[in-house]
């Protein structure tokens, strides 16, 4: 078979089957290269967005340039973000080579606190990176800064007469002097006043929270509301909490039995003691309207202690009551003494029959 002899041409030798194959190559090369070349590409600019400092429950905006630096069409499927407190908008979904358009980028600080990484992504027909990711970063500050963080003030159990006090510290970046204005409060129960802080400049400023020392005895709850001048934080909402103590202290102020089953063993135990060692007192007598129950009275001198047991047994389902209030069953304990100022105290007494 003939295969073909090198033909010699001078110093050169030329194949013909390799001659035509390259020949063929060398037409098809160009086809090959442009439809290599028929891709979008994205370019995003800038490829991240820093809000840098801001401060919780503030919106911010910024901006990039979305541009298709290839040469086919870019398609922009769709724009999503890994929370919702990054909004995304697009002007053109639609990028033919070399155009571009705005991505409008609003980012929400909610309560967050600290450094934040969101992100904002984008879906398009690019196909080695169907989705880029733009980061959005944020560091969050709160606009007022209020210690204890939590808020809540217990200034204890005091005796008639006594009082305490608690100092909040305030302090600011974002107006140049902080105002703080006390409302809500019950003057008779409270004492609130606001001070500057000697060693933090007009930014800070103390809050002192007393309680009144002519407040009645029992367990005392307040909101204190501040008033601020900062826009994004116009009031702080404190709450306080204390006892004063009686000359008689009760164990329980409610009876509650939560569920329980027709028949079911109820019993619960309350004590009452004097808040002065050099005075005494007695139970004169007792009496709960609920008629499930029996209640006895024990007295221990040597503790200074007198001891109120309640117990009965829950009624059945088509007990009157029951049907009435679905299954809901309340009363009242009521226990009289011989002190002048404390001569009865009434005991709320609940509980739900389970069907």
């Amino acid at each position: 078979m003939h295969r073909g002899k090198p033909h010699k041409v001078g110093r050169l030798a030329f194949s013909w089957p390799l001659l035509i194959l390259g020949n063929l190559a060398v037409g098809l090369s160009p086809l090959y290269a442009e439809n290599r070349a028929a891709t979008p590409l994205l370019i995003i600019e800038p490829d991240s967005l820093d809000f840098g400092v801001v401060h919780q429950l503030e919106s911010f905006t910024r901006n990039s340039i979305l541009r298709n630096a290839g040469t086919a069409s870019l398609e922009i499927q769709k724009i999503t973000t890994s929370c919702g407190c990054a909004v995304a908008e697009l002007a053109a979904y639609r990028l033919a080579p070399n155009d571009s358009t705005l991505l409008i980028v609003t980012f929400n600080s909610k309560r967050f606190l600290g450094l934040q990484t969101k992100w904002v992504r984008i879906h398009t027909n690019e196909p080695d990176h169907p989705v880029r990711e733009l980061p959005v970063l944020a560091d969050v500050r709160i606009p007022i800064v209020v210690e204890p963080e939590r808020q809540r003030l217990f200034l204890g159990k005091l005796m008639p007469g006594e009082t305490s006090r608690q100092v909040v510290h305030f302090k600011t970046e974002v107006v140049p002097r902080l105002e703080l204005r006390p409302t809500l409060y019950d003057p008779d129960l409270l004492i609130v006043s606001v001070e500057p802080d000697p060693g933090g400049g007009p930014q800070t400023s103390h809050l002192v929270v007393q309680a009144n020392p002519n407040a009645p005895g029992g367990s005392h709850r307040q909101t204190v509301r501040v008033e601020t001048n900062v826009p994004t934080m116009p009031h702080v909402d404190l709450e306080v909490a204390w006892e004063v103590l009686r000359d008689i202290e009760l164990s329980h102020t409610h009876i509650n039995f939560r569920y329980v089953e027709p028949g079911q063993r109820m019993a619960r135990k309350l004590r009452l003691r004097s808040t002065k060692p050099d005075e005494s007192f007695q139970v004169t007598g007792v009496e709960i309207d609920l008629p499930e129950f029996v209640v006895q009275i024990d007295e221990l001198p040597a503790e200074g202690v007198v001891v109120i047991s309640i117990e009965g047994q829950a009624p059945s389902l088509d007990d009157p009551r029951a049907t009435a209030y679905e299954g809901r069953v309340q009363g009242t304990l009521r226990i009289f003494t011989d002190h002048p100022e404390l001569a009865e105290f009434s005991v709320p007494v609940t509980y739900l029959l389970r069907k």
